[in-house]
């Protein structure tokens, strides 16, 4: 494999934090691992790159004040395959990653997330369900942030069922609620703060602005939180005019996004037992539903036991709300699977 690093994204903030002095620790969790023949400067070459999110966690603290645990992180179980390519069928993989947080005596999970564009919209319900009953399916407040590609600024438009299914008041066996409430609509109500719109050149002159297709923009980078927190301020990165002036072109498709939350008292509780990460609960029962929702060429992998009945009718509920249209996929050339693989 290539081993000639030209580019770490992730080496290169680090080292711009330690210029300044600040001190950060990196929780990683890899998608992919892409590698092909190329040509560079008219050489040809073999190039490779490898795709990862990762959580930054403050480590200048005293363990009496901040410290972390239980580091998790995967890949989603739903996953977009792409071929014909020249170097064959691609699964394109993507993910989450968390840490749990001890800050002073309030406890609580931060999650990380990066889920399929809006081009695959039963892939991504799916990956926004895994969330929900996997990382997110815990007794403990949760902070989850990134990449939803799910669009918050329209209730109702074609690409916010994601994000609808992400917020709204959410309350499966009993638990107590799922509900995850938005920072940004809590802090700049009315305000669309679109975080995607920028061409992929990053030359459009004014910022979120580009409409493929007519799609976009769209507030797809979220900062949503549940139980005993209190949204106070959020804003956008690089968006200002200054910034496009200053280089010619934008940093990013993306608008990066800073949200600051008020911790209120939080009680510390145990996980539900049985539910760390749910996502095993994808059985072929669970396809057979999916299947029965019109949905005839979406591939599913795996044979897990059965699960009891209480089970059943708990992702009865769920395949209504976050596949409750589904609808065949086919992008030519490209075809979709949902690939489904036994954790165990």
């Amino acid at each position: 494999p290539a081993t000639n690093v030209k580019l770490d994204f992730l080496q290169i903030l680090q080292g711009k934090l330690t210029a300044k002095g600040l001190k950060y620790k990196a929780y990683k969790q890899e998608l992919g691992d892409f590698e092909a023949s190329g040509t560079i400067d008219g050489k040809p070459q073999d190039l490779r790159m490898v795709d990862s999110v990762v959580i930054l966690a403050r480590s200048d603290l005293p363990a009496s004040q901040v410290s972390y645990a239980n580091p998790q992180g995967g890949k989603f179980m739903t996953s977009v395959t792409v071929a014909p390519t020249v170097i064959g069928p691609i699964a394109v993989h993507r993910g989450w990653n968390a840490i749990d947080v001890q800050w002073g005596k309030n406890e609580f999970r931060f999650i990380n997330m990066c889920l399929e564009t809006p081009s695959f919209q039963v892939h991504q319900r799916l990956q926004g369900l895994e969330i929900l009953v996997g990382p997110a399916w815990t007794t403990k407040p949760v902070i989850l942030v990134g990449d939803s590609n799910s669009d918050g600024a329209a209730a109702n438009g074609w690409n916010s069922g994601t994000y609808n299914m992400l917020t709204p008041d959410f309350t499966p066996l009993g638990l107590g609620s799922l509900n995850l409430q938005d920072a940004w609509s809590q802090t700049n109500a009315g305000q669309p703060g679109y975080t995607w719109g920028n061409h992929p050149g990053l030359k459009n002159p004014a910022p979120m602005t580009y409409k493929p297709l007519g799609m976009g923009p769209f507030r797809m980078d979220l900062v949503l939180h549940r139980d005993n927190f209190q949204a106070t301020s959020m804003s956008r990165l690089g968006v200002d005019q200054k910034t496009y002036n200053a280089y010619g072109m934008w940093p990013s498709d993306h608008a990066g996004v800073v949200a600051t939350l008020a911790i209120k008292q939080i009680t510390n509780t145990a996980e539900s037992e049985g539910f760390e990460y749910f996502a095993d609960a994808l059985t072929p029962w669970f396809s057979e539903q999916l299947l029965a929702h019109d949905a005839p060429e979406l591939v599913w992998r795996g044979q897990l036991d059965d699960l009891d009945a209480e089970t059943h009718a708990h992702l009865d509920m769920l395949i209504s709300h976050a596949a409750g249209s589904v609808c065949v996929e086919s992008y030519e050339p490209y075809t979709c699977e949902l690939n489904v693989i036994d954790p165990d």
